[in-house]
């Protein structure tokens, strides 16, 4: 009598999941909404009274895995520091034992020695540093943080890198720029010049939680001011190929829509901290109810959730009828309505 090797039906279900996924050109997951410092223009601040404080825990987090083994690049980051879960090395682990590569952005103020040691250990990709000013005029809009602190800290992680005769991690600035912060434009080349700095990715203020802050999102109105504010911008990026700096950034155009976001949503989502799954950050708010509260005047995100990865699979979520024609609704060139008025639509 042959004895025949009893089936594993849940590896058969895994294998079978694996090749029903597409590949994707990243996932983006929020490990936590909490956060120890206070940017003055972010949603965190302006609706903390009804924000809900979240760590992902790596229970939820494998829940991901059979979509990170089709993924180019998971980053680690969402509405809150990644760094506030402790947890968040064994999430980069079982990143990189599927296959794909890591990142992450955080404010650095919790970047101690020996967590600039694990990560250089562990090999995680990129390390993205957010700064939105130089010296105090980044300490006064993001509360709670030190540019100085964090020109330290990157000073010691390539130190680290060096030690473990290593190029990784690929060190960044997420440098938010605000209209007040134009005048500074021209000082971040030498700023960050001989840092071991790969990339400088200039933003602007894309949502606006508070009509206060308008005023400081560069949303040009017509072709002129467009190129009031390019123009600099393409200046600072010629400065920064002269002292080795690479500097990349986007403006929105007015009235030249692309036929697909900067978040490529039809090729990636984004996971929040409870485990929902939105087509991007912008649309999974850590808030309660079905809406997000845009108070009068502020550009309003509102809620899309597809599923949840607590009581769904990844590929149940991604197949979703709706999910899919909100994906189809891209690929036609027909953006949905929710998403018409983004700025991420305008971004050239």
């Amino acid at each position: 009598m042959v004895c025949r090797p009893r089936l594993d039906m849940s590896k058969i279900k895994d294998i079978i999941d694996f090749f029903r996924l597409p590949i994707f050109r990243w996932v983006q997951v929020e490990i936590s909404s909490h956060c120890r410092s206070g940017c003055l223009y972010c949603p965190r601040s302006i609706f903390k009274e009804s924000w809900s404080e979240r760590l992902m825990p790596p229970a939820l987090f494998r829940e991901l895995l059979p979509a990170l083994k089709k993924t180019a690049l998971v980053y680690l980051q969402g509405w809150g520091e990644p760094f506030t879960n402790p947890d968040i090395l064994e999430m980069i682990r079982l990143a990189h034992q599927c296959g794909c590569r890591v990142g992450t952005s955080t404010n650095g103020m919790l970047l101690e020695s020996s967590m600039i040691e694990a990560l250089v250990a562990e090999g995680i990709e990129v390390v993205a540093f957010s700064l939105a000013g130089l010296g105090h005029g980044n300490d006064t809009i993001r509360q709670g943080t030190s540019c100085e602190k964090v020109m330290a800290v990157i000073r010691e992680l390539n130190e680290a890198k060096k030690r473990a005769g290593t190029d990784k991690p690929a060190i960044h600035i997420a440098y938010m720029l605000l209209d007040s912060g134009m005048g500074d434009l021209e000082k971040i080349p030498a700023a960050f010049e001989g840092l071991g700095i790969s990339q400088v990715v200039i933003s602007t203020l894309d949502y606006i939680p508070d009509p206060i802050w308008e005023n400081e999102a560069i949303a040009p109105r017509t072709e002129s001011e467009y190129n009031k504010y390019k123009k600099p911008l393409d200046k600072l990026v010629l400065e920064g190929r002269t002292r080795e700096l690479d500097i990349y950034y986007r403006l929105a155009h007015p009235g030249k829509r692309q036929p697909v976001c900067t978040e490529r949503v039809t090729e990636s989502f984004f996971v929040s901290s409870d485990g929902s799954v939105s087509p991007c950050v912008f649309t999974s708010l850590p808030l309660p109810g079905d809406a997000l509260p845009p108070p009068a005047g502020a550009y309003p995100f509102g809620r899309l959730v597809f599923g949840n990865i607590n009581t769904e699979s990844i590929i149940k979520i991604w197949k979703n009828p709706d999910y899919k024609k909100f994906r189809q609704a891209f690929r036609a060139g027909r953006p949905p309505s929710s998403c018409l008025k983004c700025r991420k639509l305008y971004m050239s």
